[in-house]
């Protein structure tokens, strides 16, 4: 996990991994002080597809929050190396899968756009 989040390792090398991963290992959280999961460090890199695939295996960390309390939704939201489409893709994914927009409404301005998630929409 942590050669994805602080490496960058490309999203078709994870996918690989993903596919030769067993579900404890795709459950596994770092620590307690600061519990980043699979789910986590995918959607700080935008790696939509390796995070479908994650999520149609396991979607237990879905809404689990860094001492943050930040979601993997809001960490998408609010990372640095993603553009428009990537925030956008990865953020479906997470809502497509469960992921709650009721903990924070979170608007992020990037790139002169304005990305404000549909939460009525995703929550009825």
């Amino acid at each position: 996990m942590g050669g994805v989040l602080w490496y960058g390792i490309p999203e078709n090398l994870v996918i690989q991994l993903i596919a030769q991963a067993s579900d404890v290992c795709l459950e596994y959280s770092s620590s307690t002080y600061w519990p980043y999961t699979i789910v986590h460090c995918l959607s700080y890199r935008g790696y939509s597809i390796a995070l479908k695939h994650v999520l149609e295996r396991n979607r237990k960390h879905v809404n689990t929050g860094w001492t943050t309390g930040y979601t993997p939704l809001h960490i998408c939201l609010d990372s640095p190396f993603l553009t428009y489409k990537q925030h956008h893709d990865t953020a479906i994914c997470l809502m497509t899968y469960g992921a709650s927009c009721s903990t924070k409404q979170y608007v992020i301005i990037k790139y002169n756009y304005i990305i404000k998630l549909m939460i009525s929409f995703y929550s009825n």
